[in-house]
């Protein structure tokens, strides 16, 4: 695992300089809109690491011959292809949405065991559960997308979400999902050098999308969903929250940076909540982010380890 880890990370550190160049040659860029001279900034930067996993993934699969691999492969490549859509041409959060649905169908083909264990009970869902797995990939890949705008928030919130569960999967003893997982956070600590504050390079939808849909698809082939859900409840949270406004947090406008401090638009959203009730820069709030994420890996982490004693 920590040679696949490694490779990810190296891959990804060569990868990213390279994308950022070719993406700023064919003004592929977003404004940076959090600083006091809003600079053009490369966009769809999440190829680099989506390209480094695809390579990780598919070697472990030939070497280790698991399908599981086969199957993460696949979600990552459809969620990197619906996010360079939408970073490319558009596409309504509803749209996106509804298409994303597609991106758990991979493995359907591996469900063995249509229980979610819920520490205290064990749950059989039946055949509802295919039906969850598809809802569940379809609104974590949302949700993390969902969950995004500031320098290193969305790359940092998915390798502490990654490596919490990659600690879960250690002391349960899931090997696939762990070597998943720590490649994922690996990867993103690497594209997340080139992403924090000041970021060079944005991950775009086409890097956004995919962390929420490997992660979920992570801990529905390990068969800890639970830990998945209270790993990812920040980015979770902020999807229904911006459901309620049916994702018109845009026609609000954007957060305003005054003397360098945050004043966000006026309607409800995990980092909006943070920004109002505290006078934040955008380097603290996403540094609170990361720590709000890390509580909830932390809590995953504990979750694990009463599973274990159970």
């Amino acid at each position: 695992m920590i040679l696949y880890a490694g490779l990810a990370f190296v891959t990804t550190l060569i990868t990213t300089p390279w994308v950022a160049r070719f993406m700023k040659a064919h003004n592929i860029t977003g404004r940076d809109v959090h600083k006091p001279i809003a600079l053009d900034i490369p966009e769809m930067g999440g190829i680099s690491y989506v390209v480094s996993l695809t390579l990780v993934w598919v070697a472990a699969f030939f070497l280790l011959g698991n399908l599981e691999y086969a199957a993460v492969t696949c979600v990552l490549l459809l969620s990197a292809a619906l996010g360079a859509y939408d970073d490319l041409k558009g596409m309504s959060q509803m749209k996106k949405l509804a298409v994303s649905m597609v991106l758990g169908v991979p493995l359907l083909f591996l469900v063995t065991d249509t229980t979610i264990n819920l520490v205290v009970v064990t749950v059989d869902f039946s055949w509802v559960y295919y039906i969850l797995v598809i809802a569940g990939v379809s609104a974590c890949s949302n949700a993390t997308n969902i969950l995004a705008g500031f320098n290193g928030e969305e790359a940092g919130m998915g390798a502490i979400a990654a490596f919490s569960l990659a600690v879960c999967c250690l002391i349960l003893g899931i090997e696939q999902s762990q070597l998943i997982l720590a490649t994922l956070c690996f990867s993103l600590l690497a594209f997340l050098l080139f992403n924090m504050y000041p970021a060079h390079i944005f991950p775009g939808d086409t890097g956004t999308l995919p962390i929420g849909a490997v992660i979920a698809s992570s801990v529905i082939l390990g068969k800890m969903e639970l830990l998945g859900v209270i790993a990812l409840l920040p980015a979770i949270t902020e999807f229904f929250l911006k459901l309620k406004i049916r994702f018109s947090g845009k026609s609000y406008g954007p957060t305003r940076v005054v003397r360098g401090r945050l004043h966000p638009p006026p309607y409800l959203s995990v980092a909006n909540v943070l920004s109002r009730t505290f006078s934040l820069t955008e380097k603290t709030l996403v540094t609170m982010l990361w720590i709000l994420g890390g509580t909830c890996g932390l809590i995953s982490v504990l979750m694990s380890l009463l599973m274990r004693w159970n």
